[in-house]
């Protein structure tokens, strides 16, 4: 991804410059393998979370991760199987997973659900290669009490982007089906969600910036009236 291959290309290039300058000269500096993670909250059963990888705070935590709310920036860390935690701010833990992380390869934690204990896909995100004017979407179904949607672009007239989509669920290894991006044209767009009915649910205006990678969720619970159902998008 343009975004993302930026980040990893000024990361590496910053860990060169400072790992050679107390080498002596034509001294190969050591290099430093990162992972990337952004971290999505739409976990109804708190107001906000904590998240730890191998038991060190990976979000601040006197700054949690809100309701609705990603991280803006990733976190960095080292490849290897990981352990992946979120806490509720009264510091219950409500999530615990076990990840592999690769190098040089970017990830998303979207940590989900109404229960006592949150739901937590990770995906891997691969870039579409070179898109040009358009944008690159995905969608995730993480609503709760909420059954098989369609997601439209602009009307309701045209075939669906995502027709006829379950809400997430979690497989052996983390993963969900819609985690793979497709290239749409770019621009301001009408986002709308609609039940198997076609009839609207909620939808969202958006300014798609071109060759920008972005996730669509529908999250919250529809038997809430503090968390109804909620359209996101996320800027990769």
């Amino acid at each position: 991804m343009k975004t993302m291959n930026k980040l990893f290309s000024a990361l590496f290039v910053l860990v060169t410059l400072i790992s050679t300058s107390c080498l002596k000269n034509n001294d190969p500096g050591p290099y430093v393998p990162k992972a990337a993670l952004k971290i999505v909250n739409a976990y109804t059963n708190a107001d906000a979370l904590v998240f730890t990888v191998d038991n060190n705070y990976i979000t601040p935590p006197n700054v949690p991760i809100r309701y609705n709310e990603y991280t803006s920036n990733v976190a960095l860390i080292f490849p290897g199987n990981k352990n992946f935690k979120a806490y509720s701010v009264d510091n219950k833990l409500v999530s615990d997973t076990t990840i592999t992380l690769r190098d040089s390869t970017y990830y998303t934690s979207f940590v989900f659900g109404n229960g006592e204990k949150a739901k937590n896909i990770i995906t891997t995100d691969v870039s579409l290669g070179n898109i040009n004017t358009n944008v690159a979407l995905r969608f995730l179904h993480l609503a709760s009490n909420l059954g098989n949607v369609n997601v439209y672009l602009d009307n309701t007239t045209s075939t669906p982007i995502y027709p006829n989509v379950a809400p997430e669920v979690l497989s052996a290894n983390n993963t969900a089906a819609n985690t793979a991006f497709k290239a749409q044209t770019s621009g301001k767009r009408k986002v709308i969600i609609t039940d198997m009915n076609n009839t609207p649910i909620i939808e969202r205006e958006h300014d798609f910036i071109q060759s920008r990678y972005y996730s669509i969720i529908i999250s919250g619970d529809n038997n809430s009236t503090s968390k109804p159902i909620y359209l996101g998008i996320i800027q990769q």
